[in-house]
């Protein structure tokens, strides 16, 4: 009895060793049939392909090559390259001042800013500009007869922005604004009463009489052909024949069986040696 046992399971040993060695040849015969599909899917993609993988590198290469050798052998291009920038955007001119800016404008013209969006990006951003507005006065003597201004009054030269020449203007100018008409407090002149011409009895103002006149000065009535000249006392008013100096600043005729004595101030008339009294007509 235990020999039969032995022998059974001896037996069942053994047909289950077999077994597993029919299954693992079975396997192995399988996993061989896939790699031999997988090898011949791979060998007929590199058949097929193969041209196309040579040629792609192929061209890969050559690709560097040109590019290498155009870096060396291309010429630059010679058109302008236009670089699009943001349009320069320009203000309006402001008016400053006359003379203005730094270093200043000249007196004639008007120093002006803008501003230019973007910053910078504007050639010119300050100018002077010849404005009429801006001028210079050239100050010259009081007024008179000598120039075309009232005794009262100084004579300019006047350059404005614009202008080629100067012009001759009568007034006043402070140093900042210029008034035209204006007295010029440093001008002096004649003060008293002088006659409304024209008169048949008065020649006028003696010639230069009102340039540089000293202060305060009075009129004073002179016979014809009586003036000082330039050197001598101003203000002189040249009485016209046969008128004569009657007062400071009047001149009339003697009265009847009356003779005028030319140069009689002061002292008694004494005819022949022509010394007056207080009267300058002698009887």
């Amino acid at each position: 009895m235990i020999l039969c046992y032995t022998s059974c399971v001896s037996g069942n040993w053994g047909l289950l060793n077999m077994l597993k060695k029919i299954k693992s040849k079975k396997n192995a015969a399988q996993h061989l049939i896939e790699y031999t599909i997988v090898l011949t899917l791979v060998s007929a993609s590199i058949i097929i392909m193969s041209p196309y993988v040579i040629r792609s590198w192929n061209a890969a290469i050559k690709g560097w090559e040109d590019s290498v050798k155009d870096s060396f052998e291309d010429r630059l291009p010679t058109t302008n390259i236009v670089v699009p920038v943001n349009p320069c955007m320009c203000g309006p001119w402001t008016d400053w001042v006359c003379g203005g800016g730094f270093p200043p404008c000249p007196g004639t013209t008007m120093y002006q800013s803008r501003t230019c969006d973007p910053m910078g990006c504007g050639l010119d951003t300050e100018r002077c500009n010849p404005d009429p507005r801006c001028c210079i006065y050239t100050p010259q003597d009081c007024g008179g007869t000598l120039n075309p201004c009232p005794p009262y009054q100084r004579h300019y030269l006047e350059l404005c922005g614009g202008m080629s020449a100067p012009v001759d203007v009568c007034g006043y100018f402070d140093g900042v604004t210029f008034t035209p008409g204006m007295v010029d407090p440093t001008c002096s002149y004649c003060t008293g009463s002088f006659p409304a011409l024209p008169d048949p009895r008065y020649i006028g103002l003696c010639f230069g009489d009102d340039m540089s006149v000293p202060p305060a000065t009075p009129y004073v009535t002179v016979p014809e052909g009586g003036c000082s000249g330039p050197a001598g006392p101003k203000c002189e008013i040249e009485c016209r024949l046969p008128y004569f100096p009657v007062t400071a600043t009047t001149c009339g005729s003697c009265p009847p069986s009356s003779v005028w004595v030319n140069g009689c101030v002061v002292g008694q008339c004494d005819r022949m040696g022509g010394f007056c009294g207080p009267r300058q007509c002698y009887r």
